[in-house]
């Protein structure tokens, strides 16, 4: 009966000092929530792995292994479009559309901050005319447009045979 109490208060001190640990609205990522009662488990040496289950201290839980989270996703700045703002378009092949977004939308993310433009590829399966390429969009100042194109070429160079010029859209 001791040894229940004593590890009842366990877990609570464990379950505290996650709670506390974790940010606002945390929980609300169901992924979140299971690797934070996974981490609770292990943390109060309740991992089910006894035989007969977890004593009915804990919801059972599928065992999993806890990875590593992935990158987390740089926060886009906003696009705020101005009057002299121009627009450029671009065909990239489908096959290297992938390595302009990155893992999680991080490539793009990172053009559109360090430019200061919006940069949007079409819809995917929506390709120009007779090619598997698809358009990719550039619309800021002119100056971010440069670097924007600049940083688009250097992830491409190189395996896309001979990019078309971009082409200003009026």
């Amino acid at each position: 009966q001791q040894q229940n109490n004593n590890n009842s208060s366990n877990q609570a001190e464990v379950i505290a000092r996650v709670l506390q640990a974790l940010p606002n609205n945390a929980l609300s990522n169901t992924s979140t929530l299971a690797n934070t009662i996974m981490l609770i488990q292990a943390l109060s040496g309740n991992n089910n792995n006894n035989a007969g289950g977890n004593n009915g201290n804990m919801p059972q839980m599928n065992q999993q292994r806890i990875s590593a989270p992935a990158p987390s996703k740089t926060s886009l700045k906003p696009f705020i479009p101005r009057p002299d703002d121009v627009k450029y378009k671009v065909e990239i092949p489908d096959s290297l559309v992938g390595r302009v977004l990155g893992r999680l939308g991080a490539t793009i993310t990172e053009i559109q901050n360090t430019s200061g433009c919006e940069v949007k590829f079409s819809q995917r399966g929506e390709y120009v005319p007779g090619t598997q390429n698809r358009l990719l969009y550039v619309c800021g100042q002119q100056a971010g447009c440069k670097i924007a194109q600049q940083l688009i070429l250097s992830k491409i160079e190189g395996d896309a045979g001979s990019i078309p010029s971009w082409e200003e859209v009026k």
